[in-house]
């Protein structure tokens, strides 16, 4: 048989095979993760609740009777990889770090572009064995870049990773896609678009439209850009993903059985949407919006309450559409929920109230802010109604950890907050294990209204706290003024009679408050913390990325080390809560 032949069946049976091989990559890395998660639930089952005792320190260099123990080196190379891998990161000029999971990420996926670059026998690199196969790939990918698009999905299920964080793995395979398209299209060019390929055939036109989708999107990704424009963004994203997937479907028609990749993205695609249609129709006991109370706090503030009989947990969030200031019909806008549900209700099928602290930016919450305080001006009637769609997102589970740390920064709290109540409730009904927990606020100088209002609900959360709870709060003016308590001076002796009759700070409230000025010593106060607990210790950030980079820095090999793992240092699981999401804007699209 003529070489030539050879060479065309094998690159036949390797257009096939590739992509196969991809997913096969794909799945690995899945399944690493799935494996991850299922360590870590079983180490929060396994995790012993021993009594505290704030005079013991735990310091292995006070502590030298720790011996070595084999016993203990699965858990040491856990958290080195995980150290490796989520606590460093690399920058990318000036607005753009990543950690090392996703550089990983990104090589694993590029890693079988290599086999581009030869023909069968390996002798040269030839587009007519690279092309067709590049294209190839970059249909087989279109379903998974769908289901990490969406909201709901498996991947989130047995992961435990919330859609949010998958982002990281939507990204890499999208990097790794444009690669492919770039050697498709670049691969076809130099063969010429003559014959059966000239440029005015429909499915060359719709491949061509598709491409064109895909490059801006890389364009409109690059972070100036995607954060000065983000809500045009988003909009021109989904009508491009739709364009590209549309195009792809029929651009692949002459490849036999490739058609097959590109419907499950339609069916994945619908089911996110179904989901999410069932989830409001249910929060909102059909598809009428619920009533909405808008309190103004401070001009840079609003208060938002919402009757629903959704359940949720701490630390999740919830996507609101208000018809009537949304430009779009089905506009929703993700925010943290700053409060728990109330069991008694929950079990007397009663609506719970969702609380969300909404910081005052541009787009819809400056529209929102505008409009309410319009109508308070000329003291008019006003009503606001909204859809709620969620909870959303998969916050750290907390019970297993006696010892646990909440650092926020800013509009962070709205995260912290919340969690501290949750930790709280379940201690007094005999669920937690938690014998300790310390929450940090860093915030520059808060508006008055604002920071009464955190109080009341410290007041509220620790008037509740078991005795067997040490709870510990440290709020930290950054501001160049020299407390909190300084704000408005003014304002603040008018205030000071309501708040102490709306919320007065009992001693064992104030006992474990401490309001003082400057930044936190992040790296000085998880040492601290690490040195004094004997069981596993949780660690819970949400603030500007300097913070959660702070926190990375803190808790690497410096303060964490594979010795003393193998001396029993206690465990250290951190979660950082993506920031950025409680301010952007996304779109629910269900037609």
């Amino acid at each position: 048989m003529p070489s030539s032949d050879i060479n065309s069946i094998l690159s036949n049976a390797r257009d096939t095979v590739y992509p196969e091989q991809i997913w096969w990559f794909m799945a690995s890395f899945i399944a690493l993760l799935v494996l991850f998660h299922f360590i870590k639930i079983i180490q929060q089952w396994r995790s012993p609740s021993l009594p505290r005792d704030p005079e013991k320190n735990n310091n292995l260099e006070l502590a030298p009777h720790r011996r070595r123990s084999i016993s203990r080196l699965p858990i040491a190379i856990y958290e080195t990889i995980t150290i490796i891998l989520f606590r460093y990161t690399v920058s990318f000029g000036y607005s753009r770090r990543v950690n090392w999971a996703e550089i990983a990420i990104t090589m694993h996926f590029l890693t079988p572009v290599a086999g581009f670059d030869s023909d069968p026998g390996g002798l040269k690199i030839d587009p007519n064995y690279y092309a067709d196969r590049a294209g190839n790939a970059v249909a087989s990918q279109i379903p998974l870049l769908v289901i990490l698009s969406g909201k709901n999905n498996l991947l989130s299920i047995i992961t435990g990773i919330s859609f949010e964080k998958l982002h990281i793995l939507h990204r890499a395979i999208a990097r790794f896609s444009i690669v492919l398209i770039l050697a498709h299209a670049g691969g076809r060019i130099s063969l010429g678009l003559t014959g059966s390929d000239v440029i005015t055939e429909p499915w060359l036109r719709t491949g061509i439209a598709a491409f064109s989708a895909w490059v801006i999107i890389a364009v409109m990704f690059i972070k100036p850009f995607r954060s000065k424009y983000y809500n045009i963004f988003v909009i021109v994203h989904l009508v491009l993903a739709l364009m590209i997937t549309i195009g792809l479907y029929f651009h692949i028609q002459g490849a036999a059985g490739y058609q097959n990749y590109i419907v499950p993205a339609f069916v994945f695609w619908g089911f996110d949407r179904v989901t999410r249609i069932a989830r409001v129709f249910w929060n909102n006991r059909g598809f009428s919006p619920s009533p909405i109370k808008i309190e103004i706090l401070s001009p840079n503030t609003l208060k938002l309450s919402i009757n629903q009989w959704m359940s949720w947990k701490a630390g999740q969030s919830a996507y609101l559409t208000i018809p009537k200031i949304s430009m779009m019909p089905f506009e929703a806008h993700p925010f943290t929920i700053s409060t728990i549900p109330t069991m008694e209700k929950e079990n007397n099928n009663e609506p719970n109230e969702l609380v969300f602290i909404v910081k005052v930016r541009n787009g819809f919450t400056k529209r929102l802010y505008h409009t309410v305080s319009k109508a308070q001006e000329l003291n008019e009637e006003f009503l606001l109604n909204a859809f709620v769609d969620g909870p959303y997102g998969s916050p750290p589970e907390l019970d297993m950890f006696s010892d646990i740390v909440i650092i926020t920064g800013g509009s962070g709290i709205s995260f912290g907050l919340p969690l501290l109540g949750e930790i709280v409730r379940n201690k007094e009904t005999g669920r937690s294990r938690c014998s300790s927990v310390l929450l940090v606020w860093a915030v520059a100088t808060p508006d008055f209204n604002t920071f009464t209002w955190i109080l009341e609900s410290f007041n509220k959360i620790l008037t509740n706290a078991p005795s067997s709870l040490r709870v510990r709060i440290h709020l930290h003016a950054t501001g160049p003024t020299s407390s909190i308590s300084s704000v408005n001076e003014e304002e603040s002796k008018r205030a000071t009679p309501e708040i102490e009759e709306k919320s007065p700070m009992t001693p064992t409230i104030e006992d474990r408050m401490s309001i003082v000025s400057g930044r936190p010593n992040i790296a000085s106060l998880l040492e601290e913390e690490l040195s004094s607990t004997e069981n596993a210790l949780a660690v819970n950030v949400a603030g500007p990325f300097s913070m959660v980079e702070d926190v990375r820095k803190a808790l690497r090999f410096n303060l964490i080390t594979p010795k003393a793992k193998l001396h029993g240092q206690p465990r250290v699981q951190l979660h950082t809560e993506p920031y950025e999401i409680a301010v952007r804007a996304y779109l629910f699209m269900p037609l």
